[in-house]
């Protein structure tokens, strides 16, 4: 028989845990949501949000709340692409356990079980997308250009949103990882377009496969939705406790990563007749109808824009000139 206590330890988690979110302004309100949906499922450690010192913003705008701070770092330039440029987020941290997370993402139940392999290596998440076989002749192209050891491990192809990491254990990996990639992807450009198609992601994907690399462990697609590649449970409600008991089991998402999808907060520059008339109908609440809103947009309306949140929408919504939550017809369609 499973105890009270036993079902409160498993719902709360990551005590010692530092999750690292890196943002710009523009992608605030997906990190406000993040950190929402942590903190009410169970998360109970520090959260920090990265800022680059050569992207910086007025940080006054940020919410104030105990479990949330922010981080400024010293990135390589205004030349480099951000998600090569935050690497230098991930140096010069203090002894601990991290978890690095893009800014859209959910935290759809208590999942501190996806992360106890911290303890012992670090933690990717795989695509559902097969980029390219375990022994690519790319990844061979790769190694070879920068260096490295043409001599791999298999391993299936991971994502860079989501990497968790000890220190120091792990801080020659992190700095291998950042100079190798501040040398060959400067200036925006790829160093071979045929070979680096996801820039820094393509040498995360290179570096623990090489024969010295550490141990990693990778939280599959079973557990974490990613993108629009999801096949089960699309209508889900959230959150996670309106859900009921989802069939088959072995398919109960813990984490939604957005990869791919429009952002809900952000209005797409569309130039296009097109385009626009579906800027119009998203603004008049009607997009949703023609276009229904994927697991990860109703999950971030409900952790933005639902009452009750340790980070309130009022503390964003004017600061970001966000107002669809107030139309009716929007918030139906996204479950609010």
């Amino acid at each position: 028989m499973t105890t009270n206590s036993e079902n409160m330890a498993d719902s709360t988690w990551g005590k010692d845990i530092t999750i690292l979110c890196p943002s710009d302004f523009r992608y605030l309100p997906g990190v406000y949501a993040l950190f929402n949906s942590a903190v009410l499922n169970g998360f109970l450690g520090k959260f920090e949000i990265l800022v680059d010192k050569h992207h910086s913003f007025d940080l006054s705008v940020i919410p104030n709340h105990p479990q949330l701070a922010v981080r400024s770092f010293e990135g390589p330039g205004t030349d480099y692409y951000f998600t090569v440029s935050r690497l230098a987020g991930l140096r010069g941290l203090s002894p601990g356990k991290y978890l690095h997370l893009d800014a859209d993402m959910i935290i759809e139940r208590p999942c501190g079980h996806l992360f106890e392999p911290i303890e012992n290596g670090i933690v990717v998440s795989s695509e559902p997308e097969r980029k390219y076989d375990q022994y690519d002749v790319l990844l061979y192209n790769q190694a070879k250009e920068v260096g490295l050891s043409q001599n791999l491990k298999p391993f299936n192809y991971v994502n860079g949103g989501l990497f968790g990491f000890r220190i120091p254990e792990h801080n020659d990996f992190i700095n291998q990882w950042a100079e190798l990639s501040f040398k060959h992807f400067r200036d925006r450009k790829l160093m071979s377009p045929v070979n680096w198609f996801c820039l820094d992601q393509c040498m995360l994907n290179l570096l623990i496969r090489q024969p010295d690399a550490p141990d990693v462990f990778a939280i599959s697609p079973r557990q974490l939705e990613f993108g629009s590649f999801g096949q089960y449970f699309q209508d889900r409600p959230f959150p996670y406790t309106k859900q009921g008991k989802l069939i088959p089991t072995d398919q109960t998402k813990f984490i939604i990563h957005g990869a791919g999808i429009d952002r809900p907060w952000l209005e797409r520059a569309r130039t296009t007749l097109k385009g626009k008339i579906g800027n119009a109908l998203d603004h008049l609440g009607l997009l949703g109808l023609f276009k229904k809103p994927k697991p990860y947009g109703r999950a971030w309306a409900y952790y933005a824009l639902s009452e009750n949140l340790p980070i309130p929408h009022s503390a964003w919504t004017d600061k970001h000139s966000f107002n669809k939550h107030n139309n009716p017809i929007w918030r139906s369609i996204y479950g609010l």
